[in-house]
């Protein structure tokens, strides 16, 4: 039986809840972030980083000793800031719209053995 958030559900992709080190490159400064969670259309990061809607975005993933990095582009779609009394203790989010959504870098990620654990 499909649950009520299930049903209300209107994404076109299936979402997966991640948590996973990566580095966001927006007007060419770069910023840690986490991946939370992504899809085959996006991606939602936790960062200081910010965009404005449209900006261009390089989002490197898993850039760990041993690994090859996964490299996804896309362009900012939503980017949240934090109020000034929470900027020290909670990071702002950024929402990717990826371009190339091809499965073969997202199967890196998804994968349970993969890289990108």
């Amino acid at each position: 039986m499909v649950d009520l958030f299930e049903a209300l559900e209107r994404r076109a992709h299936r979402r997966l809840k991640r948590q996973l080190a990566c580095k966001v490159w927006v007007d060419g400064r770069s910023c840690e972030g986490i991946v939370r969670d992504f899809s085959h259309a996006g991606v939602r990061v936790e960062t200081r980083a910010t965009a404005p809607a449209g900006t261009p975005v390089i989002l490197v993933v898993g850039s760990s000793p041993g690994r090859r990095p996964v490299v996804l582009r896309g362009t900012a779609c939503r980017s949240r800031v934090p109020a000034l009394s929470l900027a020290q203790v909670a990071p702002g989010e950024l929402a990717l719209r990826l371009e190339d959504r091809a499965p073969g870098p997202l199967r890196e990620v998804e994968a349970p053995g993969g890289a990108l654990r």
